[in-house]
């Protein structure tokens, strides 16, 4: 005799519930970095990780702070989409020896924008020559869609003099995902890096990077050199394209926990039940 088992309505809703639970924990998007190494007057950049880059473009970093796109090394191109792994060439036109250009230049920053493949546009800053982290910091955050930095003096309780003489912001330009609502147009606008004179006397500078709020980076002019920080993102570019039900992630696992717990008691009353039956006939 065949004996068929027919779930409740609560028992299915359960399980469904559990399903879509552990599908979530596997919902990450991909990463994506880069890796530059410049010989000679060829800069090769190769991308690294599990993501898709499209319609790449990289630029180094001019002494007045512009960005200026780097060309293809001749026979070669940039594609339409970045494969992981895979080396690109480029050409480095400053051919001047390290000692005879500015200390900013002596860092060669670059910075390799792309799309996701959703049409957002991203942007990574790199060194060829990295300069040192630095010991003293400066008070930047973003507030009210700007980047915020505070002048060393005003981050000195004490009134002291501060080594940081001027700084360098750079940052990749983000828009979040406003601009997939237009006409896709797949080109790079990455306004200059601003240098920040301390000695000016303005305590609170605010600048625009977006409204995705990208990562920064602080270049601080020091009598000992170049020195880094950098400001992290608000994540906020990151969190626009989550969809509603994983930006609720906490509310959403609970509810799939309490289905679950649900599910499991419903089946095994269930299973009694029927067991019951079985033994009773």
């Amino acid at each position: 005799m065949t004996t068929t088992f027919h779930l409740p309505a609560l028992l299915r809703r359960g399980l469904l519930a559990c399903a879509v639970f552990l599908v979530s924990l596997s919902a990450m998007a991909g990463e994506i970095s880069f890796r530059l190494s410049l010989t000679g007057s060829t800069l090769v950049v190769t991308m690294v990780g599990d993501g898709q880059a499209f319609y790449p473009a990289v630029l180094r970093m001019l002494p007045d702070g512009r960005w200026e796109p780097l060309a293809p090394t001749p026979g070669s191109v940039l594609p339409a989409e970045m494969l992981s792994g895979k080396n690109y060439e480029l050409e480095w036109p400053d051919q001047r020896p390290l000692q005879s250009v500015t200390p900013l230049e002596r860092l060669q920053p670059v910075m390799v924008r792309y799309y996701e493949k959703d049409g957002v546009s991203f942007g990574q800053i790199a060194f060829i020559n990295a300069p040192q982290p630095t010991i003293e910091t400066l008070q930047a955050d973003y507030s009210n869609g700007s980047l915020v930095i505070t002048s060393p003096e005003a981050n000195r309780a004490d009134g002291a003099s501060n080594a940081i003489r001027a700084t360098w912001v750079l940052w990749p330009q983000e828009e979040g995902i406003a601009l997939i609502h237009k006409p896709l147009r797949f080109d790079h606008v990455q306004p200059p890096a601003q240098r920040i004179k301390w000695q000016s006397g303005a305590s609170v500078f605010h600048i625009n990077t977006g409204k995705g709020e990208p990562e920064a980076i602080l270049l601080h002019e020091t009598a000992q050199g170049y020195a880094l920080q950098t400001v992290s993102g608000s994540g906020l570019q990151g969190r626009q394209q989550r969809v509603a039900w994983l930006d609720a992630s906490s509310m959403f696992y609970g509810i799939a926990l309490m289905f679950a717990f649900i599910a499991m008691i419903t089946l095994l009353l269930y299973l009694v039940r029927i067991s019951r039956g079985s033994t009773a006939t």
